[in-house]
């Protein structure tokens, strides 16, 4: 609108409805209680979109002008909201037309479908607005309307979020007696229909309630549930041949460990434990079947091997000659730099964990993206690696030559190992029949 109006000439309208456009950018994060509005961009230079805090003196007695007159809730909330964070001398009815405002729609009204991923945003706020300024009877109305539509909704998605508004409203009887007895049967029914992921969710929200009301036997009951459910989950997946049933059958073994040792009997967690990495190690397998091999191509280094194989040619003296041959030079700080490279070019790999797994499929090592140190070395590893793949040609043909040449004794080795700081005292026999074979490609 602010664009059509600009296109007609009308500048005062254009700025008029690009003020409201910059309001309505603004993102709204109900769990952040000192600062819900913040920046919808910022760009490397530091460049954002507006906050309120930049709205001048004349623009907030414009919106507080034109407030009662705009007929959108989510956008009169918006602006009240802002009214009552910034403006001073506060004023108490910005901040009841802001609650009003939020929770204008019912969260069970189909009609407003495309508000719904903001309405359990509106409640949160306007809940939190209420108990800032101890409005009880505001609150009250709110608790009412989302236990009214929390008893008669069969949305099991809605349900949680209800649950999740209620508990916010610390109303800890409607929350115990009406709630999580209906969440508890809910999750059951969720998990009879496979729908794990969500059953779990609600497990993990009522696990979290209990504890706090220091409910010990439920706690306990629905830890192990949520154990269980993974398990059930990896069991459906692993059928369907899906990879993914190992990291769930890992979470699930994560949570048995949590269960205390002393309550463990009672529900036979440490036979689940057992039966669980017979299920990992079979679910490996699934893993290894679904890689595939990338192939980058044949490296044409023909001018490479034929100058490697003339510089370690035709030298008199042997120890010389190794020396020529064993010149591979690796700057570890060219490594490192090549690294970093890599990791800036490649950003959303390091989003990621990268996990290293062995010939039958179990994880040997994990690199977590939280962990930027060992990302960076693993990136050098790497690059090392590549270093020798891509040299493995130039040390055959290395050896070849120096085969013909035939001027190496096991003596040269044992020699060379006596002489070495780093091979331990008394192992130097040892050492040179290992370097030696090597020498005779004996590997």
């Amino acid at each position: 609108m602010a664009k059509e109006k600009l296109d007609i000439g009308q500048q005062e309208q254009y700025e008029i409805f690009e003020l409201l456009a910059e309001i309505s950018l603004m993102y709204l994060d109900a769990d952040n209680k000192d600062k819900p509005f913040r920046a919808f961009f910022i760009n490397k230079l530091g460049q954002r979109t507006k906050e309120p805090s930049d709205l001048t003196k004349e623009e907030l007695e414009f919106l507080s002008l034109i407030l009662n007159n705009i007929p959108e809730p989510s956008l009169k909330a918006r602006m009240a909201d802002i009214l009552w964070l910034v403006q001073e001398p506060k004023n108490y009815k910005y901040v009841q037309i802001a609650i009003d405002s939020y929770t204008y729609y019912t969260l069970d009204n189909k009609i407003v479908s495309f508000l719904f991923q903001d309405l359990n945003t509106y409640y949160e706020r306007a809940i939190y607005l209420c108990q800032q300024i101890n409005d009880n009877n505001r609150l009250d109305k709110i608790l009412s309307n989302l236990t009214d539509v929390f008893k008669n909704e069969n949305d099991s998605g809605l349900i949680l979020i209800l649950a999740e508004l209620i508990d916010k409203t610390k109303n800890k009887d409607v929350l115990q007696k009406i709630a999580m007895p209906k969440l508890y049967q809910e999750a059951i029914q969720l998990k009879n229909e496979n729908n794990f992921h969500l059953s779990i969710k609600i497990l993990e929200f009522l696990n979290s309630k209990y504890k706090q009301f220091h409910d010990r036997e439920n706690e306990i009951k629905s830890l192990f549930n949520i154990a269980e459910y993974h398990e059930y989950d990896g069991d459906f997946r692993y059928k369907n041949n899906n990879c993914s049933a190992y990291y769930i059958y890992e979470k699930a073994l994560q949570t048995y460990n949590k269960i205390p040792k002393k309550n463990r009997n009672d529900y036979g967690v440490d036979n689940k434990i057992h039966n669980l990495h017979a299920k990992l190690k079979e679910s490996n397998q699934i893993v290894l079947a679904n890689m595939c091999t990338i192939n980058i191509g044949p490296f044409d280094i023909t001018n490479s091997v034929q100058g490697f194989v003339q510089h370690i040619s035709n030298k008199t003296d042997p120890i010389e000659t190794l020396k020529c041959f064993t010149g591979l030079s690796i700057d570890y700080q060219d490594l490192v730099q090549n690294a970093v490279k890599v990791s800036d070019q490649f950003f959303f790999s390091n989003l990621f964990t990268k996990d290293y797994r062995s010939d039958d499929g179990h994880i040997i090592a994990k690199i977590s993206p939280d962990d930027p140190k060992n990302k960076l070395n693993e990136k050098i590893q790497e690059n090392y690696r590549l270093i020798i793949y891509t040299n493995i040609s130039l040390i055959n043909e290395g050896l070849n030559q120096l085969h013909k040449e035939d001027k190496f004794s096991k003596e040269i080795f044992e020699n060379i190992c006596h002489k070495s700081p780093i091979v331990p005292k008394n192992r130097e026999k040892i050492m040179a029949n290992a370097l030696w074979s090597g020498f005779q490609k004996d590997l």
